[in-house]
């Protein structure tokens, strides 16, 4: 795990949030906040996909296309969720995950548990 940035995340409470490299092509955070925060994510990350499991915000509105975003909203139940609270929205994100390329921004509304979890499981899924 390598940190990329600390940002400060508009779209909740202003809380400090951490962006950082799970794989080469896989980076983990909270919102995308703006349709400036996109654009740097593509720019200077090379960010290609979105997949958010953000229940609270769409990334439509902040510009992600359609045909990149890979949406699986699911409220935050903490850790201690049960395995079958994941399992369905993991199948459909693998089988998204499967059919598009390019570097992949797995994301919650804060990067602390969801976006983490699912990001394991897309790791996890390619052996």
């Amino acid at each position: 795990m390598t940190d990329a940035e600390q940002y400060i995340n508009t779209r909740y409470q202003d809380v400090v949030c951490r962006r950082y490299w799970v794989a080469p092509d896989i980076l983990v955070g909270g919102s995308i906040i703006s349709p400036a925060d996109w654009e740097h994510l593509q720019r200077d990350f090379g960010i290609e996909r979105v997949l958010s499991v953000e229940s609270e915000h769409s990334d439509l509105v902040v510009g992600v296309p359609a045909e990149r975003l890979g949406y699986f909203p699911f409220f935050d139940v903490g850790p201690q969720a049960p395995l079958a609270h994941y399992v369905p929205i993991l199948r459909a994100a693998l089988a998204w995950e499967k059919s598009t390329t390019g570097k992949l921004y797995v994301h919650c509304q804060v990067g602390g548990s969801r976006s983490p979890g699912m990001a394991y499981g897309v790791l996890r899924s390619r052996g």
